[in-house]
């Protein structure tokens, strides 16, 4: 009787911890999906939505009711005392919900991206109502049955078989991530796309403004070597061994490639009369394209898989859209190479990638309020085979987007932005998957080795080290790049994360308990 009474503590003491963690996890993902990206604003630019229902937004209406429903269920149960205040439990979890869900909307009124409204106050609160009666009508059936399954697994398994799971894991990830990995090359550029300034092909997404100046070469400058060139506007001292081509655009043209690798830049359309000093000015009626396709262009980029782009820009208006083409190596709207573009006035950048696809669209790296004067702007865009990297006119000027192996998935839950929280979040999200698990199964094998204390303290030193330490370099092999101590940091954090999960699945009387009828 006293086994079983045992059993049934840690039963109940791991569904709690169950509901603990479902409720952390739930209020983290609800702030996380309602206050991305997080780039609050000193002052109010919107006003809040009082509509009650709006019945053009019923996929947004339940996707807030479903966001709720695992934060109902969860506090529900934390909070349940009695069978008896049932009511009063409900009226709880009502009141809370309501409150959290007024918090984040009264904090998006701070966003820009973001639209504060009643209705979603009003989704928000029914999807707690809803995890309340799950809990309600099926909430011991279910965190009991969390419970026993993990007690039943626990007790199923040896050590010999976890280290068989442990070890197929990280080569399995290792596998995946590696190929994963070359995803994010320029392998799939396509040789025979033309250079253009001001327009596709098929003239459909002309741009009103000014260049005065194009740089491209193979490789990505370095952060110091950014700042050098914004701060003396002297890009060929920093880019002068790896530059492919340079374009220096004043007179009539047409405008030869001063390296001599690419045709020169001739005109599209009705060319301008009168050309000006300061640059060409392209609009929807001419615009420039190298007379024949920018083939050691494509192939000196694509062999490296590094470039960096240098141009100066003015827009003659600050509201077009298409995304409107500035410069592009392209064959049309929906394929490209790369292409910098203006998109009401924010600066949009696509590139093209195993990982992105032929369009370069998901993700684009999309800057705000670039385009909202008609001033000239000094922008260096680089990209290093993994991170696409603009700075603007000053070296605090700049914006990132880092494609790695967990990029796409990630991209699938929230939105790509260009701020380094999201691409913080973004690897975290990737190594978590990787070293969650991971680390849950090595805390299991260290607590079936039932090693002494300072035998239990190397193996997990030497086990965190080298699992983590080894995907490391393997990565950075196949990568062609360094090791990143961060990453090695990330990792080892996040799996001794999942090493101490192992503590809400471990009985604490004992390894050898069994589930009595």
């Amino acid at each position: 009787m006293s086994r079983r009474k045992s059993t049934l503590a840690f039963q109940n003491s791991r569904a709690r911890c169950f509901n603990r963690v479902l409720i952390t996890v739930s209020l983290l993902f609800i702030l996380y999906v309602t206050l991305f990206p997080f780039d609050f604003v000193t002052r109010v630019d919107h006003e809040f939505d009082f509509s009650l229902i709006k019945p053009d937004s019923l996929g947004d209406w339940l996707r807030n009711i479903i966001l709720f429903i695992p934060f109902g269920f969860g506090l529900s149960y934390l909070m349940f005392k009695h069978k008896s205040k049932e009511k009063a439990l409900l009226l709880g979890v009502v009141i809370i919900s309501f409150g959290l869900s007024s918090t984040v909307e009264i904090l998006q009124l701070f966003l820009p991206e973001r639209t504060s409204m009643l209705t979603d106050i009003l989704a928000n609160t029914i999807g707690g109502y809803l995890g309340f009666l799950c809990f309600s009508l099926e909430g011991d059936k279910i965190s009991d049955l969390v419970a026993i399954l993990t007690f039943k697994i626990q007790n199923s398994l040896n050590l010999s078989r976890l280290i068989c799971t442990f070890i197929g894991y990280l080569t399995l990830t290792f596998l995946l991530s590696a190929y994963l990995q070359n995803t994010t090359n320029l392998s799939n550029w396509n040789s025979d796309f033309p250079l253009l300034l001001g327009n596709e092909q098929t003239a459909d997404r002309p741009w009103q403004g000014q260049v005065s100046q194009l740089y491209i070469a193979a490789r990505a400058i370095s952060p110091s070597e950014v700042e050098y060139v914004l701060s003396q506007n002297n890009p060929l001292t920093v880019i002068k061994d790896s530059l492919v081509a340079s374009y220096q655009l004043k007179g009539k043209g047409g405008y030869s490639d001063g390296k001599g690798n690419l045709p020169d830049l001739t005109w599209r359309g009705v060319p301008p009369n009168s050309p000006d000093r300061k640059g060409v000015l392209l609009t929807s009626n001419h615009w420039l394209e190298t007379a024949a396709s920018a083939t050691l262009l494509n192939q000196r980029l694509r062999n490296s898989s590094q470039f960096t782009l240098i141009a100066t820009v003015a827009t003659t208006d600050t509201n077009q859209t298409g995304p409107a083409r500035i410069v592009s190596l392209s064959a049309g709207p929906l394929q490209r190479n790369f292409t910098l573009g203006q998109e009401g006035t924010s600066l949009d950048f696509r590139l093209r990638t195993p990982l992105t696809g032929s369009n370069g669209s998901k993700p684009s790296l999309s800057i705000p309020n670039i385009f909202a004067d008609t001033s000239p702007h000094n922008l260096i865009i680089t990209y290093d085979g993994s991170i696409i990297k603009i700075s603007l006119d000053n070296s605090t000027r700049s914006y990132s987007l880092e494609l790695h192996p967990g990029s796409r998935l990630f991209w699938q839950l929230l939105p790509p932005h260009s701020n380094s929280l999201s691409n913080k979040l973004s690897k975290i999200f990737y190594y978590g998957l990787i070293f969650v698990p991971l680390g849950f199964i090595f805390g299991l094998i260290v607590k079936l080795s039932r090693l002494r204390t300072h035998q239990n303290r190397l193996l997990i030193f030497t086990g965190l080290l080298s699992s983590c330490g080894i995907f490391e370099v393997l990565l950075s092999t196949v990568s062609g790049k360094f090791m990143s101590l961060e990453n090695l940091l990330l990792s080892l954090i996040i799996m001794t994360g999942g090493m101490l999960l192992t503590e809400l699945t471990s009985s604490p009387s004992s390894n050898s308990l069994r589930i009595e009828d």
